[in-house]
């Protein structure tokens, strides 16, 4: 987690004890889609970490689920671009999540539009993240700026798993328990359930996928706004394409400064996700090399068969335009 991390509201008025295990806590940091954030020093290994804990006011078993998913889809990944998480535990019958404490800033705190080299070395490690987690049979379904922090060497790092999904049939993920958002302007950037069919619904397309991508039923509409894919809008289940379109808005807006439909209301934004393009990348960021202007409108694009299949494919066209050749993976199952 991040210092950066910010309090998107309906907040809890629990609060975790002062000390407990090996952990003390040292302030609150924020909240994230589902839960508090604290910053705490292990007392025992004598390092700050970071603990999130469950932010509802009553924890149920559908959150407690909820919570624990998402420790196991974080648990099967260790990649240098995605946060580390360290142990999951319980205290005062509160579920909480240790992971590595990372300094540097969220990338919705960042000034834009960037410089492309800086925009390509991002999308480089996050691409690698995105391609680590896709590899382990992970969704991270809330890819978008205040989901990605910078580390050490500005080393670019997923974070926040809490809309994950697990694509393996032993492991589901039980549908996700964010609030329904007021249908206003502060929903864009916020992590939010949307009404069902936000957007216009093709009856022929609404029924989701059954190929190999499909991580079962959508469960609602889940995620940002800004950052979900046309597909989601039409209530069809999270994929890796899903994913990668979200990282490809990630990046339009720090080359371009503003994501591709800023501005447009949240009750109109399903209808323009889907039917209309976003203003070409060159247009916006003239300076953009065009191989890399092409691949975020790729990402971007409406029809999903455009965009890179996985996030495997998606890093290594990210590598070929750093010229950082690196061994092909295998396509998940």
């Amino acid at each position: 987690m991040t210092e950066a991390a910010r309090w998107s509201g309906g907040g809890s008025s629990w609060e975790p004890p002062p000390a407990f295990e090996e952990y003390r806590i040292v302030r609150r940091l924020g909240q994230g889609s589902m839960g508090q954030v604290y910053l705490a020093h292990d007392r025992l290994l004598d390092r700050p970490v970071a603990i999130k804990f469950v932010g509802a006011r009553e924890v149920g078993e559908v959150a407690r689920e909820r919570f624990f998913a998402e420790a196991r889809a974080v648990a099967r990944l260790s990649h240098p671009n995605i946060v580390a998480v360290h142990r999951v535990g319980e205290v005062r019958r509160r579920p909480y999540l240790v992971s590595e404490y990372v300094r540097g800033p969220s990338l919705d705190r960042l000034s834009k539009p960037l410089p492309w080299r800086r925009v390509l070395a991002i999308g480089r490690g996050l691409a690698c993240g995105l391609a680590s987690a896709h590899r382990r049979g992970v969704l991270h379904c809330d890819v978008k700026p205040a989901n990605a922090v910078l580390g050490d060497g500005d080393e670019a790092k997923l974070i926040d798993f809490g809309l994950a999904r697990l694509l393996d049939a032993t492991a589901t993920v039980p549908a996700a328990s964010a609030p329904r958002a007021a249908l206003d302007g502060s929903a864009l950037t916020a992590t939010v359930t949307l009404p069902d069919h936000a957007g216009p619904v093709d009856s022929s397309e609404a029924a989701g996928s059954s190929g190999p991508e499909s991580s079962g039923a959508a469960g609602g509409i889940a995620g940002t706004p800004l950052y979900m894919a046309p597909e989601l809008w039409r209530g069809q289940p999270p994929t890796w394409r899903s994913d990668v379109y979200a990282l490809g808005v990630l990046l339009y807006e720090l080359a371009c400064g503003r994501a591709p439909h800023t501005g447009v209301p949240v009750t109109e934004l399903g209808w323009r996700a889907q039917s209309e393009d976003a203003a070409p990348v060159a247009q916006r960021a003239p300076c953009l090399p065009a191989a890399l202007a092409a691949l975020i409108d790729a990402c971007i694009s409406r029809d999903p068969a455009r965009r890179p299949e996985w996030g495997e494919v998606l890093r290594e066209m990210v590598d070929a335009l750093a010229e950082v050749p690196r061994p092909r993976a295998h396509r998940p199952d």
